[in-house]
């Protein structure tokens, strides 16, 4: 072996300082190599479009179309997630004694979602392992565990937020809290607020990689606010890619202007209320009176015969009678 002590290595060329940051550079590269090949961790990608950004509630609200397009990594199934902020929201529980319908018990649910809409290119147990799916809670089975439903509810409350945190609220027992997750799943399915679908990803391969497209119709009972938009790249049962982006939904012109008179100038609203409900009540009984005598009117103004037994029929009549009876003679 030869000697080289007189050959000057290029690495021993650096300077110092250079030579102290490759190695942990190195080793940092090496490190994020090996935690995006563990199991459990996602890399990112480009977040979704989303066509309209904004959806604009206005007078005329009636709905709207939402577009969502983007790309992933290529092989993989697609599933996106709707999901609104947790809040805290209050129920009464009817019972019955006897004949009559009563308020038995009142019912706070904490830690729902307000919207919660999945939609993949295939079902989520098939893009998915349960474990996956409890880990970022993407379908009904994850969220119902983690949504809590307490009973005989007495906690002080303003809007959908409790104040005590329904510290005096108790917890029923397994048969009845499954009996109201049960209720208030399918409440707010009927309402629109919480879906699956299956199969309304359309995906394409692009350029070596998976371009995915989704058209959906937004529900009119959502609520206005900002709303989480989440892509997940699914293979192999796994998530290997995610994005996600805001869509923001709002209240504009006299709703809005509504909506902030309730909650910021109550009493001006209990006022207004009780006008257009005043007007409102005047409105349809002078209309329903007028009504009624444009009927009466009609009815009597089509006949032109008066009345058989009136004075006024009987009297010529008789007269007319006496004059055409021929006299007798003797």
């Amino acid at each position: 072996m030869g000697d080289d002590r007189g050959v000057r290595h290029p690495f021993n060329a650096l300077p110092g300082w250079r030579r102290g940051t490759i190695l942990p550079i190195v080793w940092l590269s090496f490190a994020a190599g090996s935690l995006a090949a563990l199991p459990g961790a996602t890399a990112q990608m480009m977040p979704p479009s989303l066509a309209p950004q904004r959806i604009a509630m206005g007078t005329f609200y009636d709905g709207s179309r939402i577009h969502v397009t983007g790309t992933a990594p290529s092989g993989s199934g697609i599933l996106i997630v709707f999901r609104g902020s947790e809040q805290d929201e209050f129920f009464d529980c009817k019972g019955r004694e006897g004949f009559i319908w009563l308020n038995a018990d009142k019912i706070h649910v904490k830690h729902a979602p307000s919207l919660f809409l999945t939609f993949g290119s295939g079902s989520n147990s098939a893009l998915l392992d349960p474990l996956s799916l409890n880990r970022y809670v993407l379908d009904e089975g994850a969220l119902a565990a983690r949504i809590r439903c307490l009973r005989h509810c007495k906690c002080n409350r303003t809007g959908n937020q409790a104040n005590e945190d329904g510290a005096r609220d108790q917890v029923p027992d397994p048969a009845y809290a499954k009996m109201l997750l049960t209720s208030f799943f399918a409440l707010k399915e009927h309402e629109g607020r919480y879906a699956a679908r299956a199969g309304a990803v359309r995906l394409k391969p692009e350029n070596g990689e998976t371009r995915y497209s989704l058209q959906l119709e937004w529900p009119k009972s959502a609520l206005p606010g900002k709303y989480q938009v989440e892509v997940y790249a699914c293979r192999d049962h796994g998530v290997i890619a995610r994005s996600a982006t805001v869509l923001e939904v709002a209240e504009i012109g006299f709703p809005a202007y509504m909506a902030n008179l309730s909650t910021e100038h109550r009493w001006i609203y209990g006022i207004c209320a009780v006008l257009a409900a005043m007007l409102a009540g005047f409105g349809i009984d002078g209309l329903t009176s007028r009504f009624r005598r444009s009927r009466s009117e009609s009815g009597t103004g089509g006949s032109s015969s008066p009345p058989a037994n009136s004075d006024e029929a009987t009297e010529p009549n008789s007269e007319i009678a006496r004059l055409n009876t021929p006299v007798s003679r003797r």
